[in-house]
């Protein structure tokens, strides 16, 4: 959709496809699109092995999107800089999410997250929900909770 002053919704850029991985950097790290979902994408590379649907911080405070490792649990030291929907391997190069609604049944939500609660990263990369002490931290809401630990999240990385 097009507004009369040079702003589209969609895809910032046409032909990239989001959900797979290079060896080789085909973008610049750090770069953002976004999808027809409204979805905002950052490019990446990884700095370990990374399971799909897991959320990924910043090995370096300095350049949090050139190293990313699985999440460990949230805190206010740790940078969650998105979920990534694919899984990764060391000196992978792909787009996660960092804002937006991941409907998905493969999303692993912890047994005690329900339909409303915020979400933090737990200490695997899954997400987990968050403690009256931890809500500060928190990188999502729980949309969605399918009853089998697999749900539907909205995060805001």
């Amino acid at each position: 959709m097009a507004f009369g002053y040079g702003f589209s919704i969609g895809p910032k850029k046409l032909g990239i496809d989001l959900t797979i991985k290079h060896t080789v950097a085909k973008h610049r790290v750090g770069e953002i699109t976004f999808d027809n979902k409204g979805r905002k994408w950052v490019y990446v590379k990884a700095n370990g092995t990374i399971g799909a649907f897991r959320f990924v911080k910043g090995a370096a405070s300095t350049d949090p999107y050139t190293n990313v490792v699985i999440g460990t649990a949230s805190a206010a030291g740790t940078q969650v800089v998105g979920m990534t929907p694919i899984a990764l391997a060391a000196g992978d190069f792909a787009w996660i999410i960092k804002y937006g609604v991941l409907e998905d049944d493969a999303i692993v939500v912890s047994a005690n997250v329900v339909n409303g609660d915020p979400i933090v990263c737990d200490a695997n990369g899954a997400a987990d929900k968050a403690a009256a002490t931890d809500i500060n931290n928190a990188v999502g809401i729980c949309i969605v909770d399918d009853t089998d630990n697999t749900g539907t999240i909205f995060i805001d990385c």
